[in-house]
């Protein structure tokens, strides 16, 4: 498609006598980075604070509930992370716990992080069962890991949850 000028044709001259043809501007994309939805996606995806869904008094959900953004949680107090025997829960220090929270929440994707926490966990069959008519259904129990450096050592669930700040 082309202008059509002033005189009605499809071309302009330049004002030396030559005609130059003059295309239409495409139509705009829409700028998805403007929109507030897209923008409280990201900021949610990072960790920051947004603004997320309320249900009203009428029932419909309006975007006006402001999300505290994720912290690093407290370190756990259990008795065996002080122990050191078989969980090294203290050995992590808040430095150490606080880049690992960083670099889960400000340099992973969601893909990226759903990989991270499923490298971490590791899930194992129980090792005993009582009797023959054992009515207990569990069938296994998960291990949790951080990695101090580039070793992996395992930490109780409460201090995996608190330092990458993720529900249950």
């Amino acid at each position: 498609m082309y202008i059509v000028g002033s005189s009605g044709d499809a071309a302009s001259s330049n004002g030396e006598g030559q005609q130059v043809k003059v295309k239409r501007a495409k139509r705009g994309h829409p700028r998805t980075t403007e929109w507030k939805r897209e923008a409280n996606k990201r900021r949610r995806m990072k960790g920051e604070s947004y603004t997320g869904f309320a249900k009203s008094d009428s029932g419909l959900y309006k975007q006006s509930l402001t999300k505290e953004p994720r912290r690093l949680g407290p370190p756990c107090c259990c008795k065996k992370g002080k122990q050191g025997k078989v969980l090294k829960c203290s050995e992590f220090s808040e430095d150490v716990r606080s880049e690992v929270f960083r670099t889960f929440w400000s340099e992973m994707n969601w893909d990226q992080r759903k990989v991270f926490v499923a490298s971490n966990v590791d899930k194992v069959m129980k090792q005993r069962t009582r009797t023959e008519e054992d009515t207990s259904r569990r069938g296994h129990s998960y291990v949790y890991h951080l990695k101090n450096g580039e070793i992996r050592k395992r930490v109780c669930k409460e201090m995996f949850l608190s330092t990458l700040c993720l529900g249950e």
